[in-house]
């Protein structure tokens, strides 16, 4: 190899170096990239299979219902988040729909990995997190009670975790799973003349719930 090709090789090297080097930096986000308030729009699917007609003797609706819901949290700093979300689910039940609203409140705690955030236009931010829930359900009474639905409330604690990405700064978007660990108390008719008559065992009953998310984090 002759001095000038040599050099030229030198410099090639040394300014690829140098460009794959500033990349790097660019590409690192500065401390406080995660902070502040996000909303995302849900749809999923939440696990229902608590909700048998002791009455009547069938199961009403499905044991999983597809559900949505909002979620909106605020980044304390890149890893700590405070969260409130809200679901919906419904079933058609023949002429006999089901409601089930649910209410989360979280605290949550997002994983930043170097490799993981060292992209110029997205961020892949894994997270855990854990807090309360309540749920409320409107579901079919018994058919010779000859009134209408009954309400059916449970409240318990829900872990969590997930995957969430941050493109182009304010794109945000992931996966959301959780495991509502419901208490439910019994749901009673007078049915029959008789009062006090079980429609809805209550009792103990975890609810998996898993919805993937879409919205903006300011």
């Amino acid at each position: 190899m002759t001095p000038m090709k040599k050099v030229l090789s030198i410099a090639i090297v040394a300014v690829l170096s140098m460009l794959l080097q500033t990349d790097s930096v660019q590409a690192r986000p500065v401390k406080g990239f995660h902070t502040g308030p996000y909303l995302v729009f849900e749809a999923g699917a939440v696990q229902m299979n608590y909700d048998k007609n002791e009455a009547d003797g069938i199961d009403v609706g499905r044991d999983f219902e597809p559900s949505i819901g909002f979620l909106f949290g605020w980044n304390l700093n890149d890893e700590f988040s405070a969260e409130l979300q809200g679901r919906y689910a419904t079933n058609a039940n023949g002429a006999r729909r089901i409601h089930a609203g649910s209410g989360n409140i979280y605290g949550k705690y997002t994983f930043i990995f170097d490799p993981l955030v060292d992209f110029n236009s997205l961020k892949i931010l894994p997270f855990v997190k854990v807090g309360g829930s309540f749920r409320i359900a409107s579901l079919p009474g018994a058919s010779s009670a000859g009134s209408g639905n009954v309400t059916q409330f449970g409240a318990g604690p829900s872990p969590g975790a997930g995957i969430t990405f941050l493109m182009f700064k304010y794109f945000y978007f992931g996966i959301d799973l959780q495991y509502d660990l419901l208490f439910f108390r019994d749901v009673r008719q007078t049915v029959a003349g008789m009062p006090g008559t079980t429609i809805y065992r209550g009792g103990f009953h975890p609810s998996f719930g898993g919805s993937a998310m879409l919205g903006v984090h300011y």
